[in-house]
Order: structure tokens, then C-alpha cells, then sequence
């Protein structure tokens, strides 16, 4: 589950994973065929087609899904699963950028992680 408290609304969003997209740690064991597989879509596409939507691209991983100025990264650093919340707003031109990272770590288990890796082969 992910709750998150938004300051400019003050209304805190709940999302959880989707249970039928994977999210867990094998997925590190099959990351090499998913790039494989985002390659060769790419390559079979015409070099002159236009993705038409986000939604060609993304496939959403959570329910409900996230609002269009959300973006969630889920990724592993060292022995911690790690969580970044970015929100995403149009500037206006003569404005400065300001970048506040939001996020933590969702699992630091060393132990868990060693035998979750140690079992791939």
C-alpha cells in the first residue's frame, strides 16, 4: 500500500500494487528478458511510428491509478527497496524549477534480500 498526504490539497491518496502485475524482487531475475523484449518491440516497429498515448508506453501499476501528475519510481539501491514519489507541474516560463524528492525506503532486510537473491541461479 502507498498513501500519500499532498500539500497543495491536503487530501491524502491511497494506492495499493495491482496483484496481477508482478512488483517483487524476481523480477530482477527476469529483468534481462524484459529489455530483451522492449528491444525487439522497438526494432519491429517502423522507424518513422508515433506512440499515439502514454498508455502504449506505461503500463500503470497500481489501482487506482495514479494521478496524471504523479510519478512513482520503485527501485533497489544496495539492500533496501526504495520508493520515490515525484509530483510533475507545468512551469511557467520565467519561474525557477524547485525539486523536492519525497521517499524511502519501503524494505531493508539484508538478510531477506541475501536469500532472495541466493535462491536465483
Amino acid at each position: 500500500d502507498v498513501n500519500l498526504k499532498m500539500p497543495r490539497n491536503n487530501q491524502l491518496l491511497h494506492f495499493t500494487f495491482r496483484e496481477d502485475k508482478q512488483w517483487k524482487l524476481q523480477q530482477i531475475q527476469d529483468a534481462r528478458n524484459h529489455v530483451s523484449q522492449a528491444i525487439y518491440l522497438l526494432i519491429s516497429r517502423d522507424e518513422s511510428y508515433q506512440f499515439k498515448t502514454g498508455a502504449e508506453v506505461l503500463k500503470r501499476m497500481f489501482a487506482p491509478a495514479l494521478p496524471s501528475d504523479l510519478l512513482v519510481n520503485v527501485y533497489i539501491n544496495l539492500n533496501k527497496l526504495c520508493l520515490t514519489v515525484y509530483q510533475l507541474h507545468a512551469l511557467q516560463p520565467n519561474s525557477t524549477k524547485n525539486f523536492r524528492p519525497a521517499g524511502g525506503a519501503v524494505l531493508h532486510s539484508p538478510g531477506a534480500m541475501f536469500g532472495a537473491l541466493s535462491g536465483w541461479r
